[in-house]
Formats: C-alpha cells, structure tokens, sequence
C-alpha cells in the first residue's frame, strides 16, 4: 500500500514539474528579447476602464444619433461610452442630451465630438453619470448644461470643471471666459470652442494641456504663476505676441505658430529670449524651443530642438551658422512659408523628418552625416525640384513620397553601387520616376570630372549644382 501510494505522490509531482516546465517554455517565448530571457515580473496593475470593440447607435432623436461603445468601469461595472454624436438631420439641433442611462446601463463618458463638427448644438446637457469628459473641437457649442446629481464635475461660470474645481474640463463658445481662482490646470482641447479672441490667465493656473485652444484666440496674458505650456497648447492660436512668465519651467514644441515676437521675462531659470531673438532657449543646453518669425538665432546657441519651426507660418529663409551641432526631430516639419534652408556646419547631427511637409522648399541636399533615408525624408515637400544625398546607407522607395514637383535628384554614390545596393529603389514609386534626371556622384575626383559638371565642390566642402548652391557645408 505504501508502495502504491509512493508511486502516486511521485506521478503527481512528475505532473506538477511538467507542468512548470510547459509554463517556463511559454513565458521564455513570450519573453524573449535580443536572445536573452527573464523571469517575468510580478506586477500589480491597479483597475481601469476597459473597452470592447461592440459599437451600437441610439435610434434618432430629434436630429441626431449617439455612437456608443460598450465599457467595463472599475466601479459600475458595464456601462456606455459616447464616441460621436452623429447628425442625421439638418444643420442646427436646438438640445443633445446625453442621458443618465441608456436601457439601464448607465453612460459614463462622452467625448463632445461629431464628424459635421461646424454643424450647430446651441444647448448640451450631460448626465449624472458621466464621469470622463473628452474635449471638443466642434466650435459650435454655444451652451453646455450638467445634472445637478452629478458627482463627477461641476459648473462654474458656464464652463465644466472637476468637482474640486481644479482642472478647467470643458468650455463652449463664450464671447467672454472667467477662469475660475481656483482652477489649477487648462485640459486638453477643453477651450477649443471658445468664441472669444483674448484671454487673460489668471496665475492660478498652473498648466495649460495640449491643443487646449482654437484659432479664434489672437490675444493671450500668461501670469506669473504659470508653470507648464504642454505640446500645441498654443498651437493653434493666431497669437502674434506672447511673453512666457518667469515661473515657466516647462515649454513643450510646436506653440506659437503665428507669433511674431516672443519674448522670456528676466528671472526665468529654465528659458531664456538672450539677444532678443524672438525664440525661446533653453538656458542650460543652449538649445531652441519656439521661434517667431522675425527671429535670429544667437551664435550660444548650439541645438534647434525638435519641431523648433514646425507647423510655424511666415517664416521664409533660414541659415542655420556653423555653431549649430544637431537638428532634432522634425524641425522645420511643415514650416508652410520656408522657401531656404541653408546649413553651414558640414558635420552636423541630424535627425529624421526635419523638412518634411515643407510646401514651398524648391531644392535642398542633407549633410553627408545624415545617411538612413528610409522615413520618408523628403515627404510631402510638394514643391521641390533639386534633392541631393550625399551618404547614403539606407533608402526607401517612399523616401520621396508626395514630392510631385522633383525634377533632380543627386546620389553620392555612384551608379553601380546604387543598383547593387538598392536594385528595386524607385520601381514602385511615382515620385522617382517623375524626376527628368539622376546624378550619381562617388567621389570628388569625379565630380571634378566633365563627366559630373552638374554636381561641383567648393573649396570648404560646399554643395553646388548647375542652377545654384543646395547646401553649404
């Protein structure tokens, strides 16, 4: 009996031993990285809201649908998720009401947002349930109404704010906006609708979130107090002067567009406007943040930040002096107006999507550092007709994507190392093929040559062509 009942206990632990085997092969696969392998951690993750992928619509009520998506909340279990408010008739809808529940299960978020976002919604009213708000960019929202049961937010002023009044949530298109005294942060999209066109805020506030205004706004005080300016706050804001307060420690990229002066006020420890260059720069790296149009960059300065001139308006030519050391990612990333950028330091470090989107640039060359043109370097620079690529060590087929107007493109390599290297580059792209010529240079012995007289070198490394210089090195 004993003997048996050995025989079990040790197929039992044979059993149990297979087991952790099976589960230490599957954790090494699923875990598996660069060949080395871990014991997966044990973590603990606290509970959130989580979506399915079931999409239902409200059957029409006065002009509208809701879309909803079916959420599992932490605390109320089911419960619904408006995604967009879709018209299905007319232009104007005179009340969208967002009800408390939806055949019992209760609605919990809604993100105030319709496709025909420039149809009209003069009144919405939120329910008791709704704890998670999204913002808008529909700008024509005039009135915005909250159940009084509402546990989640409130009411101030005519504009939606957390219960504790500290996170400004949801404006609709005042003429006229009073930020509550004691509101501490701005959200994301939350003033997008606003009507009116100057704003004062007020030094409560202490963080202005991402895309938090629309094009509507062209005046802005910022206060003392201020401490945060997340990515495109200010994006979109028509702002043509703006000065960032002295308790300013963070200014994220791509704001101030339209800016035609910016200016740090003296005290700031973080940023500073030196030489009154209408840009801002980080003091400690000495690098660029924001630039206004009428800026000059100081010879301190040694790095453009990334999107530094992105998505920036009225700015035509730049040289960039040999004291500058690296370009970050996306820099002059549609630059709308940038006719001209020229880059005097031949060893600078640069990274991807520097020029892309730029509309009117007609003809540019990358240093011979930049060498991977496999993120669509050139994308989308409608106008460019000369391109020169010095270095090449990798390249794809959409690395001149959207680029309709090119005419030349110059290789630094020559023909046969181009078609052993990348013997499919151009067969699947309309852009390669609408270029009337190709250049392919090896070395300066060649380019010297008559065999090259469209590519020549200066005697600083300079980049010139037939019609004129593409880069200056």
């Amino acid at each position: 009996m004993k003997k048996k009942n050995t025989i079990i206990k040790m197929l039992a632990l044979g059993a149990i031993f297979s087991a952790m085997l099976t589960s230490c092969k599957v954790s090494k696969k699923e875990t598996t990285n660069n060949n080395a392998w871990t014991r997966p951690k044990t973590t603990v993750t606290t509970p959130t809201t989580t979506y399915t992928t079931t999409t239902t619509t409200i059957p029409e009520v006065a002009g509208f649908s809701l879309i909803t998506n079916e959420t599992t909340d932490e605390v109320l279990g089911k419960c619904l998720s408006v995604s967009e408010i879709k018209f299905t008739s007319g232009k104007t809808l005179p009340h969208v009401t967002i009800p408390d529940d939806i055949n019992g299960v209760p609605v919990t978020k809604v993100t105030i947002y319709s496709n025909e976002r420039y149809k009209m919604i003069p009144m919405i009213s939120l329910g008791k349930n709704v704890k998670e708000i999204n913002g808008s960019i529909n700008t024509n929202i005039t009135a915005v109404h909250l159940d009084s049961e509402n546990q989640y937010f409130t009411l101030i002023d005519d504009i939606i704010y957390t219960k504790d009044g500290k996170k400004l949530v949801f404006a609709p298109a005042l003429e006229t906006v009073t930020i509550s005294r004691g509101a501490e942060e701005i959200g994301k999209y939350s003033m997008y609708g606003i009507a009116a066109t100057s704003l004062n805020i007020p030094g409560n506030i202490k963080k202005v979130d991402s895309y938090a205004f629309s094009s509507k706004v062209t005046n802005i005080t910022l206060n003392e107090g201020l401490e945060t300016i997340e990515t495109y706050a200010f994006g979109y804001c028509k702002l043509t002067d703006i000065t960032i307060p002295a308790s300013v420690t963070k200014v994220d990229c791509q704001n101030f567009g339209y800016a035609q002066k910016i200016t740090v006020a003296a005290g700031n420890t973080v940023y500073d406007s030196r030489n009154n260059c209408n840009m801002i720069i980080e003091t400690a790296t000495n690098k660029t943040i924001c630039a206004a149009a009428n800026f000059s960059i100081p010879s301190t300065v040694e790095e453009i930040g990334r999107y530094t001139f992105s998505y920036r308006y009225g700015v035509t030519s730049v040289t960039l002096p040999a004291t500058i050391k690296k370009i970050g990612y996306g820099a002059f990333q549609y630059c709308y107006d940038l006719q001209s950028l020229k880059i005097l330091n031949k060893d600078i470090e640069m990274e991807q999507y520097i020029i892309s989107g730029c509309y009117k640039l007609e003809k540019f060359a990358y240093p011979s550092t930049f060498t991977n043109y496999t993120y669509s370097p050139f994308n989308d620079c409608q106008s460019l007709k000369q391109a020169v690529l010095p270095k090449i060590d990798k390249i794809s087929n959409n690395a001149f994507s959207k680029c309709k107007s090119i005419e030349e493109i110059y290789f630094g390599e020559s023909k046969e190392t181009m078609e052993t290297k990348f013997p499919d580059l151009g067969k699947d792209e309309e852009y390669y093929q609408n270029a009337k010529k190709y250049y392919y240079v090896s070395t300066k012995a060649e380019v010297d040559s008559a065999t090259y007289d469209a590519w020549t070198y200066t005697s600083d490394g300079g980049i010139y062509t037939k019609n004129g210089t593409i880069y200056i090195g």
